[in-house]
C-alpha cells in the first residue's frame, strides 16, 4: 500500500478480524503526513478507542437515532424501567416487533409482498429482496434486506452519510 501525503487517501479493509482493523486505524491515525479515512467491515460497529484524529465508515442495516422523539421516549422508558442505558438490541427489537406486526395485521396473507412498505416506518427503511443459493431454483431459498446504511465515526462522533 502506497499513501499519498497530497490528497485524502481511503483505506479498504476487509477484514472481519477487528484487532487488526483497529491496529490498523491507529496506525494511519498517527501518520499526520497522511490524511486518511479507512472504510471497514460492519463489525466495526463496536470499535472502542479508535483514537484522536482517526476517521472510519462501515456499513450496517440499521441507523438509530437517539436524538429524534422518538428515540428519546425509548431511551427514557428504558431508564426508568431498567435502570440503564438501551442498546441497540433495544431499537432492533422495539422496531421489527412494531414494523412487522403491523405490516402482518394489515396484510396477513400476502405480508411476502410489502415487508419492504416503510408504511410502519420507525427509524429504517427496508430493501427485502429474494436470494437464490442456485440459480436453477424456482423459488428464493432466503430473502436479505439489501438496504445499507453507511456509517463514519470521527472520535466518538458517530454520523450517518447521507
Amino acid at each position: 500500500m502506497q499513501l499519498d501525503s497530497t490528497r485524502q487517501n481511503i483505506i479498504l479493509c476487509g477484514s472481519l478480524n477487528e484487532v487488526f482493523g483497529l491496529n490498523l486505524v491507529k496506525a494511519l491515525a498517527t501518520n499526520k503526513n497522511y490524511k486518511s479515512i479507512t472504510v471497514g467491515m460492519p463489525t466495526w460497529d463496536g470499535l472502542r478507542d479508535i483514537g484522536k484524529d482517526a476517521e472510519i465508515i462501515y456499513t450496517s442495516p440499521y441507523n438509530y437515532s437517539r436524538t429524534d422523539k422518538l428515540g428519546q421516549t425509548i431511551a427514557s422508558n428504558y431508564k426508568n424501567k431498567y435502570m440503564g442505558r438501551p442498546s441497540d438490541m433495544v431499537f432492533k427489537g422495539f422496531e421489527a416487533v412494531y414494523h412487522f406486526s403491523k405490516l402482518l395485521i394489515k396484510y396477513n396473507k400476502n405480508l411476502i409482498g410489502h415487508l419492504s412498505d416503510n408504511e410502519f416506518k420507525l427509524f429504517n427503511e427496508y430493501d427485502f429482496q429474494p436470494v437464490k443459493a442456485k440459480n436453477e431454483s424456482a423459488l428464493p431459498d432466503y430473502l436479505e434486506n439489501k438496504k445499507v446504511y453507511f456509517i463514519r465515526k470521527i472520535d466518538t462522533q458517530i454520523k450517518a452519510i447521507k
